[in-house]
């Protein structure tokens, strides 16, 4: 969950202040992150082939893990580590990208 928040906020921070039109879509990119992360509904809805890319979501397997810890619900398919896999990989190309853009965010700020 941390590396996902910090994979959102360095992702995020870098694209509002390069595009600053890029703020007014946010709202409307988290509205279908909610949508699409089992929060409401259990990841048991979503069945067969198309599980795997149910957990790309980075933050379905958090939200399967705290629902198995807390509500003593079923344990997790295998498949949710690909939502750490995403996780992962969103971390390290939202910090690279940052990397490479931060020379330019001190002079558009």
């Amino acid at each position: 969950m941390v590396a996902v928040a910090f994979a959102a906020g360095a992702w995020l921070s870098s694209l509002i202040v390069l595009y600053r039109d890029f703020r007014h879509t946010l709202s409307f990119l988290i509205q279908f992150w909610l949508y699409v992360t089992p929060v409401v509904y259990p990841a048991s809805v979503v069945e067969g082939d198309w599980q795997w890319l149910f957990f790309a979501n980075p933050m379905a397997g958090v939200v399967e893990g705290f629902r198995w810890a807390l509500l003593a619900g079923p344990s997790p398919p295998v498949e949710a580590l690909a939502s750490a896999v995403m996780a992962v990989l969103l971390l390290v190309t939202g910090i690279a990208y940052f990397r490479r853009v931060e020379r330019k965010l001190a002079d558009r700020i």
